[in-house]
């Protein structure tokens, strides 16, 4: 039995020795290491949808309307005319189809303006507003006519032929004008030789 025993114990002996015979460091500061999170990708927003515009306006005028001028509004309106159309400064300036536009004759052509670059006066009020007020005034000078004392505008008639014309002779001059400096040019050019 005692051969039994000794036997035992040199083999629970051998079996710890192996348990000790790994290496093992821990070193605990206090504060927990966590692996490091995964990258968020995240995809960029999809390009702004590209506006769409509707087609500008057909306005066209047998003759050249009139505009009333509204105190409250700061600008002229037309009256007695099938479209409401703006005048301040030097343009014109219609509201269609949810959008502005603004040409610098009453006929056209209209090209779309965006409501941040109105001006300041129009940009303020809403197109009811504006005709509303427009009513107003037009209504003040029907009931008083004589005395009336509110300003007017009417606009000089233009047609697209004339200021077609009128944009041609104005590139024929243009072209005559380098035509004449490029020779000039030459010649002087030629004199320096």
């Amino acid at each position: 039995m005692k051969t039994t025993i000794a036997a035992a114990v040199i083999i629970i002996n051998a079996c710890a020795a192996s348990a000790y015979a790994g290496f093992n460091v821990n070193v605990d500061i206090g504060v927990p290491v966590q692996p490091a999170p995964a990258p968020v990708i995240v995809a960029p927003p999809p390009p702004p949808p590209a506006p769409v515009y509707q087609a500008p306006p057909e306005i066209v005028f047998e003759t050249a309307p009139r505009f009333i001028y509204s105190p409250t509004l700061g600008f002229y309106v037309s009256v007695e005319s099938p479209y409401d159309v703006m005048y301040i400064g030097d343009r014109y300036y219609v509201f269609n189809g949810g959008y502005w536009y603004a040409s610098p004759y009453y006929n056209g052509p209209w090209v779309v303006v965006k409501k941040r670059m109105l001006p300041p006066g129009l940009r303020r009020h809403r197109y009811e507003e504006i005709r509303r007020y427009r009513d107003v005034e037009y209504r003040t000078f029907v009931r008083d006519r004589d005395r009336y004392r509110g300003k007017w505008y009417a606009p000089p008639e233009h047609r697209r032929e004339e200021r077609r014309e009128h944009i041609r002779e104005e590139k024929r001059e243009h072209r005559e004008e380098r035509r004449e400096q490029e020779h000039e040019r030459h010649e002087e050019h030629r004199d320096w030789r």
